[in-house]
Protein backbone atom coordinates (compact mmCIF):
# COMPACT_ATOMS: atom_id res chain seq x y z
CA UNK A 1 0.00 0.00 0.00
CA UNK A 2 2.91 2.56 0.68
CA UNK A 3 4.65 1.50 -2.59
CA UNK A 4 1.15 2.57 -4.19
CA UNK A 5 0.91 5.65 -2.35
CA UNK A 6 4.29 6.75 -2.99
CA UNK A 7 3.74 5.75 -6.92
CA UNK A 8 0.28 8.14 -6.61
CA UNK A 9 2.61 11.11 -5.19
CA UNK A 10 5.13 10.80 -7.56
CA UNK A 11 2.87 11.21 -10.62
CA UNK A 12 0.89 13.98 -9.44
CA UNK A 13 4.62 15.63 -8.26
CA UNK A 14 5.06 14.84 -12.19
CA UNK A 15 1.96 16.21 -13.58
CA UNK A 16 1.67 18.94 -11.44
CA UNK A 17 5.46 19.86 -12.80
CA UNK A 18 4.20 20.06 -16.39
CA UNK A 19 1.26 21.97 -15.68
CA UNK A 20 2.17 25.53 -17.55
CA UNK A 21 0.32 28.66 -17.65
CA UNK A 22 0.27 31.98 -18.97
CA UNK A 23 -1.38 35.17 -18.79
CA UNK A 24 -2.59 36.88 -21.99
CA UNK A 25 -3.68 40.11 -22.64
CA UNK A 26 -5.81 38.91 -18.69
CA UNK A 27 -6.94 35.80 -19.94
CA UNK A 28 -5.11 32.99 -18.96
CA UNK A 29 -3.86 29.76 -20.79
CA UNK A 30 -3.24 26.78 -19.13
CA UNK A 31 -1.64 23.65 -20.96
CA UNK A 32 0.72 20.98 -20.14
CA UNK A 33 4.31 20.35 -21.74
CA UNK A 34 3.91 16.84 -22.67
CA UNK A 35 7.56 15.45 -21.56
CA UNK A 36 11.18 16.93 -20.09
CA UNK A 37 11.99 16.16 -24.01
CA UNK A 38 9.96 19.29 -24.16
CA UNK A 39 12.17 22.45 -23.84
CA UNK A 40 11.52 25.76 -23.29
CA UNK A 41 13.28 27.65 -26.71
CA UNK A 42 11.51 30.68 -27.27
CA UNK A 43 9.13 33.08 -24.83
CA UNK A 44 8.17 36.92 -26.71
CA UNK A 45 5.36 39.30 -25.81
CA UNK A 46 4.59 42.40 -27.43
CA UNK A 47 1.68 44.77 -27.17
CA UNK A 48 -0.87 42.80 -29.17
CA UNK A 49 1.21 39.38 -29.65
CA UNK A 50 3.51 36.59 -27.68
CA UNK A 51 4.54 33.21 -28.36
CA UNK A 52 6.03 30.65 -26.51
CA UNK A 53 7.85 27.86 -28.16
CA UNK A 54 9.14 24.20 -26.62
CA UNK A 55 11.62 22.26 -29.17
CA UNK A 56 11.96 18.38 -28.61
CA UNK A 57 15.24 17.36 -27.74
CA UNK A 58 17.22 16.59 -31.13
CA UNK A 59 15.88 13.06 -32.97
CA UNK A 60 17.45 11.31 -35.93
CA UNK A 61 15.08 10.33 -38.71
CA UNK A 62 15.29 7.54 -41.09
CA UNK A 63 17.40 9.64 -43.18
CA UNK A 64 19.81 10.61 -40.94
CA UNK A 65 18.78 13.92 -40.81
CA UNK A 66 18.57 15.33 -37.28
CA UNK A 67 15.10 17.24 -36.29
CA UNK A 68 13.50 19.09 -33.50
CA UNK A 69 9.66 18.76 -33.61
CA UNK A 70 8.30 22.09 -31.88
CA UNK A 71 5.39 23.16 -30.02
CA UNK A 72 4.20 26.75 -29.48
CA UNK A 73 1.35 28.74 -28.28
CA UNK A 74 0.67 31.87 -30.41
CA UNK A 75 -2.02 34.34 -28.68
CA UNK A 76 -2.60 37.77 -30.00
CA UNK A 77 -5.45 40.76 -29.47
CA UNK A 78 -8.32 39.97 -32.46
CA UNK A 79 -9.54 42.85 -34.51
CA UNK A 80 -13.14 43.97 -32.94
CA UNK A 81 -14.84 42.90 -35.87
CA UNK A 82 -13.96 39.04 -34.69
CA UNK A 83 -16.52 37.92 -32.22
CA UNK A 84 -16.75 34.08 -32.34
CA UNK A 85 -14.65 31.20 -32.54
CA UNK A 86 -15.32 30.53 -36.24
CA UNK A 87 -14.70 33.92 -37.07
CA UNK A 88 -11.30 33.68 -35.05
CA UNK A 89 -10.39 30.24 -37.15
CA UNK A 90 -11.39 32.11 -40.61
CA UNK A 91 -8.58 34.66 -39.63
CA UNK A 92 -6.17 32.70 -38.33
CA UNK A 93 -6.37 29.86 -40.85
CA UNK A 94 -5.73 33.10 -44.15
CA UNK A 95 -2.72 33.67 -42.24
CA UNK A 96 -1.53 30.22 -42.15
CA UNK A 97 -2.19 28.76 -45.34
CA UNK A 98 -1.20 24.98 -45.06
CA UNK A 99 -2.89 22.42 -47.09
CA UNK A 100 -5.22 20.72 -44.47
CA UNK A 101 -5.60 16.95 -44.83
CA UNK A 102 -8.79 16.65 -42.09
CA UNK A 103 -10.27 18.81 -39.27
CA UNK A 104 -11.97 18.60 -35.67
CA UNK A 105 -13.53 19.84 -32.70
CA UNK A 106 -12.20 18.63 -29.42
CA UNK A 107 -14.11 18.16 -26.23
CA UNK A 108 -12.76 21.33 -24.53
CA UNK A 109 -14.05 23.35 -27.77
CA UNK A 110 -10.66 23.74 -29.82
CA UNK A 111 -11.17 23.59 -33.50
CA UNK A 112 -7.86 21.59 -35.07
CA UNK A 113 -6.79 21.29 -38.68
CA UNK A 114 -4.45 18.55 -39.57
CA UNK A 115 -1.99 19.76 -42.13
CA UNK A 116 0.93 19.23 -44.39
CA UNK A 117 3.30 21.21 -45.75
CA UNK A 118 6.99 20.62 -47.75
CA UNK A 119 10.02 22.73 -46.56
CA UNK A 120 13.74 22.30 -48.04
CA UNK A 121 12.20 18.70 -49.75
CA UNK A 122 11.07 17.21 -46.42
CA UNK A 123 7.26 17.01 -45.99
CA UNK A 124 6.14 17.41 -42.28
CA UNK A 125 2.65 17.07 -40.03
CA UNK A 126 1.41 20.08 -39.07
CA UNK A 127 -1.66 20.04 -36.11
CA UNK A 128 -3.13 23.64 -35.76
CA UNK A 129 -5.81 24.07 -32.88
CA UNK A 130 -7.66 27.52 -32.42
CA UNK A 131 -9.57 28.88 -29.45
CA UNK A 132 -11.32 32.14 -28.80
CA UNK A 133 -12.61 34.23 -26.13
CA UNK A 134 -13.33 37.80 -25.72
CA UNK A 135 -11.21 39.33 -27.93
CA UNK A 136 -7.91 37.19 -27.23
CA UNK A 137 -7.18 34.48 -30.28
CA UNK A 138 -5.36 31.62 -29.55
CA UNK A 139 -3.25 29.35 -32.26
CA UNK A 140 -1.42 25.97 -30.72
CA UNK A 141 0.61 24.75 -32.89
CA UNK A 142 2.75 21.35 -32.91
CA UNK A 143 5.40 20.98 -36.08
CA UNK A 144 7.34 17.40 -37.62
CA UNK A 145 8.64 16.12 -40.16
CA UNK A 146 6.49 13.34 -41.47
CA UNK A 147 9.30 10.81 -41.24
CA UNK A 148 9.33 11.28 -36.99
CA UNK A 149 5.48 11.44 -36.54
CA UNK A 150 4.73 8.02 -35.13
CA UNK A 151 7.79 8.94 -32.63
CA UNK A 152 5.84 12.23 -31.29
CA UNK A 153 2.13 12.17 -32.34
CA UNK A 154 0.72 11.19 -29.04
CA UNK A 155 2.86 14.62 -27.31
CA UNK A 156 1.26 16.31 -30.68
CA UNK A 157 -2.06 15.59 -29.47
CA UNK A 158 -1.47 15.50 -25.42
CA UNK A 159 -0.52 19.19 -25.86
CA UNK A 160 -3.20 20.43 -28.43
CA UNK A 161 -5.66 18.75 -26.05
CA UNK A 162 -4.62 19.99 -23.10
CA UNK A 163 -4.26 23.94 -23.63
CA UNK A 164 -7.49 25.77 -22.19
CA UNK A 165 -8.02 29.84 -22.61
CA UNK A 166 -9.66 30.98 -19.82
CA UNK A 167 -11.97 33.86 -20.27
CA UNK A 168 -11.05 37.38 -17.73
CA UNK A 169 -12.43 37.57 -14.21
CA UNK A 170 -14.64 39.36 -14.24
CA UNK A 171 -15.03 42.05 -11.70
CA UNK A 172 -17.62 41.71 -9.31
CA UNK A 173 -20.09 44.82 -9.05
CA UNK A 174 -20.45 47.04 -5.56
CA UNK A 175 -23.79 47.03 -3.76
Amino acid sequence: MRILLALVGLLVSALAESAERLVAFGHEIEYAVPSSAWIESDRISSISKGMVMYKHTPLKDKEGRIVEPVLSIIYELTPTTITSLDEYVSYARAKTPFTTVSAKKLENGTVVFFCTYTKHDVSHSLVIGHLFSDGVGVQVMSDTTVSLLSRVSADQRNFVSSVVLKAKATQPLEK
